[in-house]
């Protein structure tokens, strides 16, 4: 490795340093009212993990605005290993 690389990669390593500190608060927020009422605390669709309900997750012609069953389907995931903790969203 050249002198040029590991100061390239210190850089990258100092700046990740820097950024994940500058964003370590928010790891405290709770959910907000953007879109979190649709698509997690109020979302049915997430409640239920079941072949039925994956199901209907694809199935479901009620999404907000874009069709995100992928989404809903780790949200559905997330819901049943932390329930409505916003930690793990």
């Amino acid at each position: 490795m050249s002198l040029r690389s590991g100061v390239i990669v210190i850089s990258l390593f100092i700046t990740a340093i820097i950024v994940a500190l500058a964003f370590l608060p928010s790891l405290r927020n709770g959910f907000v009212n953007y879109d979190d009422d649709r698509y997690v605390y109020r979302n049915p669709l997430i409640t239920e993990l079941s072949w039925a309900s994956i199901g209907r997750i694809f199935r479901a012609a009620d999404y907000t605005v874009l069709y995100t069953p992928l989404v809903f389907l780790s949200y559905s995931i997330e819901y049943h290993r932390a329930g409505l903790h916003p930690f793990l969203y």
